[in-house]
């Protein structure tokens, strides 16, 4: 495996579950589901001690007074010791790479998505980024945005991938994309998708987990 950590990338209906699923049957390796962007308030916490280390003083008359004592990297550490404790839970040792997929990225609810990522490669280590997409008409056909107009979904979509797409072209190094249709099709990029991660490719384990219903 060459990397520590994995997350998926990603948007609600996209088959990312299945993409889970996927990861999940490689040895070794364990991708929990959504967790309500949990991560995403981490950075926000990350950002205001950045603001409060920079107002920060030693004058005990200050407003900002100690500020300057509140330490990053320690901040870091303890976020990546927290993740990787609830992420392995109780199979700890047995785990080489850990992670999840989240479906929160687009840019309503993550506002600044490269800067949110490059905060999660401090949190998680040697992190791959899987970003995975599906056929935007068939997207917007499920319940899941049902409640919302067609167009605007598309529209936010759209967006949503646009930055997907900038990221990956700015991080080739560990950021990989890959389709629902590559995944349920077994297309050449499912088996390069095993390349970039450089594990095996088992098209038996893959046929058992297209073979298993994912989600709903």
């Amino acid at each position: 495996m060459r990397f520590d950590s994995i997350l998926i990338i990603t948007y609600g209906r996209s088959g990312s579950t299945l993409l889970q699923g996927v990861l999940n049957s490689i040895e070794g390796c364990v991708v929990r589901g959504e967790n309500n962007n949990f991560c995403h308030h981490l950075y926000h916490a990350y950002n205001a001690l950045l603001q409060t280390n920079y107002h920060g003083n030693e004058n005990s008359r200050s407003a900002w007074y100690g500020g300057n004592l509140y330490d990053k990297d320690f901040f870091l550490g303890q976020a990546e010791g927290l993740l990787r404790t609830m992420l392995k839970g109780n199979e700890g040792d047995n785990i080489k790479c850990y992670g999840f997929k989240e479906i929160r990225y687009n840019p309503e609810e993550v506002h600044n998505l490269g800067d949110y990522l490059n905060f999660l490669s401090k949190i998680f280590p040697n992190v791959a980024f899987i970003f995975n997409t599906r056929n935007l008409e068939d997207v917007v056909k499920s319940k899941w945005w049902a409640l919302r107009d067609k167009e605007e979904v598309m529209a936010l979509l759209k967006e949503t991938e646009l930055n997907f797409f900038d990221f990956i072209a700015r991080n080739r190094d560990n950021s990989f994309h890959i389709t629902y249709e590559d995944v349920i099709g077994k297309s050449d990029k499912l088996l390069e998708m095993h390349e970039f991660l450089e594990v095996n490719y088992t098209e038996e384990a893959i046929d058992a987990v297209l073979a298993t219903m994912h989600s709903f």
